[in-house]
């Protein structure tokens, strides 16, 4: 499956593998999320990844790499 990846240029596609949670998140965070989703014109669930990626990239600059996740036995 192709994942889209906005990086504030454009758009990347990836190859990867989607993986569907649900995540618990306190109303006034969701809200206004949705909010800056709308400004910068993606879904809610694209700007949650990439509101992920940042947070990854901004821990592996400080820390260096996270090691790579073990994908569970298929």
């Amino acid at each position: 499956m192709q994942e889209q990846i906005r990086n504030g240029r454009g758009c990347a596609v990836k190859e990867s593998k989607t993986v569907f949670t649900q995540v618990r998140i306190d109303e006034k965070i969701f809200l206004k999320g949705k909010i800056l989703a709308a400004i910068y014109d993606e879904s809610f669930n694209s700007f949650m990844i990439r509101a992920v990626q940042n947070e990854i990239k901004n821990y592996e600059r400080e820390n260096g790499p996270l090691p790579e996740p073990k994908r569970p036995e298929e």
